[in-house]
């Protein structure tokens, strides 16, 4: 048992070389996975134009990069109206506000300032998978997320989720140097980690809750310093977001936290008959909501989200009885056990048709792989919290909102590292010789 008494810290490499060769092939594996991303991006989607998110999160972008700030892209092209935004947190727009700032201000260049952020991300999830199981696992579960196209289909189609990843595989390590060694600083980082993905996805600030709390009650230490863990946490988690809220503050309405685009903006979409009792149960439709105006931008939108919100409630009420059904439909859709194909095809319509449909398939291979990984770390008594807590962020999400597979992208980073955990664990068996011992 290590100190936080929640099982066995991964071990150090025994010689000076083997960090070295690994740093070495985990990059290689990272440049691989972003040249894989810039291919498909360069040849195949060169006279694609972006639509939907991607296009909001482009145009955004570029336009933070004008000094023309958090203007809605669509009001402004479509009805030459420059209304103030917040569908979604800011920093995967200033990041490609940084990259229109240098220069790069066309849809091509943002899609390959989405496919570094790929890259980046196939490095970090090999130091995560690493830091819980070893280098053998980091490098697999590096070279499962090169491959694996639920990442690689947000990063060529310049969505936020690409961000997303990157930054809940920091949140991961970080949560695992504080098992390793409890303190007022890694807590505060963790903290602070947290606060930085919930400017990527606001829902990512409940790991507050559903990861912080856990591995800080259970850590070694005084009741006092438990207490101080969370509350560091949650201070530094708080002084992150508090500028951008601060912020917004000044400019809308009402109140708005994060974003916007939840929960009212989010739920809404999943709060109509076709969503309920249809054929899209269990996911949303953007046709749902209260009856669109002539010009859809003429209010605030904190005001639109208070009215979507007080229409999702209003529907919900009405139709209590359907919602049972509804959540595990979308917790079924979430997790590709319902209607899997179908979903995979309307969400095509961001993120390509075969993209998607190897999505179905690479999650098929690499989900038997990720469960064995939880009963492979529980023999050996490794904390599991970290790469749960995102299963579990992911599984509310779906339950409260819809079953979209972006939604699991939090939950996907810890896949990689649980698949990567069983095919080490397979590696070491099978390369055992037939006389050894047995541990």
């Amino acid at each position: 048992m290590d100190d936080t008494g929640q099982g066995s810290a991964p071990q150090p490499a025994t010689t000076a070389r083997q960090p070295r060769s690994f740093a070495a092939i985990l990059g290689a594996i990272a440049v691989a996975g972003g040249g894989l991303r810039l291919s498909y991006a360069l040849l195949e989607l060169r006279h694609h134009r972006l639509r939907g998110d991607a296009y909001y999160f482009s145009q955004l972008g570029t336009l933070l990069a004008q000094g023309r700030g958090f203007i809605n892209p669509y009001a402004l092209a479509y009805f030459g109206r420059e209304r103030q935004t917040a569908q979604h947190p800011p920093l995967y727009s200033l990041y490609l506000a940084g990259v229109s700032w240098l220069g790069g201000r066309t849809e091509m260049w943002h899609r390959v300032a989405s496919c570094l952020l790929g890259a980046v991300t196939v490095f970090v999830i090999g130091l995560l998978a690493a830091m819980v199981a070893g280098h053998r696992a980091g490098l697999v579960a590096a070279a499962l997320a090169a491959l694996y196209p639920n990442f690689w289909a947000n990063d060529v189609f310049v969505l936020s989720e690409s961000m997303t990843a990157l930054v809940l595989a920091l949140v991961l390590i970080a949560a695992y140097a504080f098992i390793t060694r409890p303190s007022a600083r890694r807590a505060a980082l963790l903290g602070a980690s947290i606060g930085v993905a919930a400017l990527t996805r606001a829902e990512a600030a409940a790991l507050l809750l559903l990861l912080v709390c856990p591995i800080a009650f259970r850590a070694r230490a005084t009741a006092g310093k438990r207490i101080a863990y969370v509350a560091g946490a949650s201070a530094a988690a708080a002084l992150v977001v508090a500028p951008w809220i601060a912020f917004n503050l000044t400019r809308f309405d009402r109140f708005v936290g994060l974003s916007t685009g939840g929960p009212g903006g989010t739920m809404v979409i999943g709060s109509c008959n076709v969503a309920f009792y249809g054929s899209l149960i269990g996911l949303g439709d953007p046709t749902c909501g209260p009856h669109i105006r002539r010009d859809p931008f003429s209010v605030d939108e904190s005001q639109e989200e208070h009215d979507h919100l007080v229409f999702a409630l209003r529907y919900i009420r009405k139709n209590k009885t359907q919602l049972p059904v509804v959540v595990t439909a979308r917790f079924g859709r979430v997790w590709d056990a319902f209607r899997p194909w179908q979903t995979a095809q309307l969400e095509s319509v961001d993120r390509g048709v075969w993209p998607m449909r190897l999505a179905v398939v690479g999650y098929d291979v690499v989900l038997p792989l990720a469960v064995a990984g939880v009963i492979v770390l529980r023999r050996r008594r490794t904390p599991i919290a970290p790469l749960v807590s995102t299963i579990v962020l992911v599984s509310l999400v779906a339950a409260v909102f819809e079953g979209t597979t972006r939604y699991r992208v939090a939950a996907d980073v810890s896949l990689m590292v649980l698949a990567g955990v069983t095919v080490d664990a397979v590696w070491k068996i099978a390369s055992k010789p037939a006389d050894a011992p047995r541990v």
